[in-house]
């Protein structure tokens, strides 16, 4: 599929008006292991996120985008900019259950941002873990990792201090093991933010 068309995709997804360095090679070539590293075990109770073929995944079209190299852009597509409010990415999602069939494992997802002036980031992940444990990491351009959040809780939350230049956000489900449905948003800040405060509700 097009750049272009991956492109349209997101801006859907996101209701836009449309008509320990990982196991990333140097090269943004294909992955061979990816994993975040995990703090603690969800107990509570499971519920199937019915998720079990590829075809039942909202955001089968922006497959692949398990590594640097296939990372969909949201700079430009949803418009990131220094205190802009940047609309949410809706219903995207680690799936299918099992070994991804356009990845050498379980699904992984990739998102590149760029920030062009040092900024405080605010990386957001929402989802309900009862149907499935996700965490999530921003990278660097060469793939090192910089912050994670892999408690095991509802939701996921990313504040960092980021230099200018190339970044990742990646999310994957728990010991990638776990598939759930999740909503990201991705913003920029002049002024430091903290996760649970990154500026008034829109």
């Amino acid at each position: 599929m097009s750049r272009a068309c991956k492109v349209a995709i997101v801006l859907a997804l996101a209701g836009c008006d449309t008509s320990v360095p990982l196991a990333l090679p140097a090269d943004g070539g294909t992955i061979t292991t990816f994993a975040i590293p995990k703090v603690g075990s969800y107990t509570g109770p499971h519920l199937d996120p019915q998720l079990d073929k590829l075809r039942d995944c909202p955001d089968f079209p922006l497959e692949p985008n398990d590594d640097r190299e296939s990372a969909i852009d949201l700079t430009n597509s949803l418009g990131l900019a220094l205190d802009a409010n940047s609309p949410t990415l809706k219903q995207v999602a680690i799936c299918p259950v099992g070994v991804h069939a356009g990845a050498p494992g379980h699904d992984v997802d990739m998102y590149r941002f760029d920030v062009a002036v040092a900024a405080f980031v605010l990386v957001e992940v929402t989802y309900d873990i009862r149907f499935g444990d996700l965490d999530a990491a921003i990278l660097d351009a060469n793939g090192t990792l910089l912050i994670a959040d892999a408690a095991s809780v509802d939701n996921a939350c990313l504040a960092a201090n980021l230099s200018p230049g190339t970044h990742y956000a990646a999310i994957a489900g728990a010991h990638n093991v776990d598939s759930n449905r999740y909503d990201l948003r991705i913003r920029y800040r002049s002024q430091p933010v903290t996760c649970g405060a990154g500026g008034s509700p829109e």
